[in-house]
């Protein structure tokens, strides 16, 4: 496996970690936050697995589509994306 593609699965995990660690503590805003990076580094590390490249994007459901993610994913990342924004926009 490339450098890179461990490099970005290495973040995403970190990531993951962080927002396990935030609904522990009950810190749902930032944990959704958390989650969100996790699964957009760990769609990123598919891609230059496969591709050697990715968009600089943000929205999962579109980093999905790339990926060719099965259905219950894409759903799945549907539901993160709106949520992801909310945490990170007081306004939104």
């Amino acid at each position: 496996m490339r450098e890179e593609v461990k490099e970005w699965m290495k973040q995403s995990n970190k990531d993951l970690r962080a927002a396990k660690h935030d609904i522990k503590s009950k810190d749902y805003f930032s944990a959704v936050f958390w989650c969100q990076q996790s699964v957009e580094k760990a769609f990123k590390a598919l891609l230059i697995k496969n591709t050697e490249n990715f968009p600089k994007i943000h929205d999962l459901s579109r980093l999905a589509d790339l990926n060719n993610a099965p259905a219950e994913i894409k759903e799945r990342c549907t539901k993160i994306d709106p949520t992801y924004l909310a945490s990170r926009y007081p306004d939104w």
